[in-house]
């Protein structure tokens, strides 16, 4: 543990900065949370095949906005992990195992 926070200090920043242009802090909506500076919303609608979106229950990308705007686009599917948070393939691997096998078997990208 000590060489990991050594290195990680010491070292360049390179997830840092990234994360810094990709997301944007959410002090009111999500406190202590991050969601995206250009959201896929606004783009979603253009897939042109089905598509399973799929968070876990304790997610903390999970946008409020994510379950209306996968209803009104009829190619989108939005699958929930229970009890996962972020890293739902490590919180929960069989119901993620099983969602994207769901997803696969009807046809979801």
């Amino acid at each position: 543990m000590a060489d990991y926070v050594y290195h990680i200090t010491a070292s360049v920043g390179s997830g840092e900065y990234a994360g810094n242009s990709l997301l944007t802090p959410q002090l009111q909506a999500n406190p202590g949370g991050f969601y995206a500076r250009r959201p896929l919303a606004d783009r979603l609608w253009e897939l042109p095949m089905p598509t399973t979106i799929v968070f876990g229950t304790n997610d903390w990308m999970m946008h409020p906005a994510v379950p209306a705007l996968v209803a009104g686009t009829p190619l989108l599917r939005l699958a929930m992990v229970e009890g996962a948070g972020h890293h739902l393939y490590l919180d929960n691997p069989g119901d993620f195992r099983d969602v994207v096998g769901r997803s696969l078997q009807r046809g979801d990208a």
